[in-house]
């Protein structure tokens, strides 16, 4: 249907990070002969980025501050997350605090809540204002 309608012939393959780089790198070198090819990046490489990116949302408003309270992987979780090859240590750790975050929420807050969403909220609303303590 869309090819159809712009008149364009497209094939967006969706491949690991080797291939995905090998496609850029032919496209640049021949565009003329690989103009139909539109390379995405596949699961992993999505994977990889998209925790990068909440990664430095989250680190100054958060996470720094939970591993200088804690301790928590203050040896192996830095600010400046520079390497893909890092990944695992990382997913590990986000990991971790999703199921730290989530195992406190169900043993504070009351059932109630937890089964009425917008209730919960309502009620956080009024606790927090979104103030940061210093």
């Amino acid at each position: 249907m869309l090819m159809m309608l712009l008149g364009v012939t497209v094939q967006i393959v969706v491949v690991g990070q080797k291939s995905f780089s090998r496609m850029v790198w032919l496209k640049r070198k021949e565009p003329a002969s690989f103009k139909q090819i539109v390379p995405c990046p596949g699961d992993f490489h999505t994977a990889v980025h998209l925790l990068m990116a909440m990664h430095i949302l989250w680190w100054k408003p958060l996470v720094s501050c939970l591993i200088q309270h804690t301790g928590f992987s203050e040896l192996s979780i830095d600010g400046e997350w520079s390497s893909v090859e890092l990944y695992n240590r990382y997913r590990q750790f986000y990991e971790a605090i999703i199921v730290g975050v989530l195992t406190y929420i169900v043993e504070v807050v009351p059932d109630n809540l937890l089964a009425q969403l917008d209730l919960f909220v309502e009620v956080a609303l009024d606790k927090n204002q979104g103030k940061l303590q210093k």
